[in-house]
């Protein structure tokens, strides 16, 4: 396994423990809360989703296995997936999600999705 999957897993565990200490010790009573509890769910959703996406990338591409751009695309789509479940539950802890304001979130999603897809790294 590259050094990057090592580092990648070992930054999940360290944000997936932050999470479960903020959520286990503060009450979810200010936005400040809020935010930092769903800020530390992105990154620990963003980071676990990478690391699956990195597993599935390394076994459909085993010659691509150690390069910079299976890394980068594994990052890429974990985080989107990240965004896409954080800002879910955000709109649903500030009871903002109607179907009008979470159809105009998916579109929004399905526009980043259509970006990160290009070519580009």
């Amino acid at each position: 396994m590259p050094r990057f999957f090592y580092a990648l897993v070992f930054s999940s565990l360290i944000v997936w423990t932050c999470l479960i200490f903020v959520g286990s010790t503060y009450a979810p009573d200010t936005i400040v809360t809020i935010l930092m509890f769903l800020i530390l769910v992105f990154f620990a959703l963003g980071l676990t989703f990478s690391t699956f996406i990195f597993l599935v990338f390394r076994r459909q591409r085993l010659e691509l296995s150690g390069s910079k751009r299976v890394s980068v695309r594994s990052l890429k789509y974990g985080f989107f997936l990240g965004f896409w479940a954080t800002g879910t539950l955000g709109l649903k802890a500030f009871e903002l999600i109607t179907p009008v304001n979470y159809g105009l979130y998916l579109i929004f999603c399905l526009l980043i999705y259509f970006q990160l897809k290009s070519l580009r790294v």
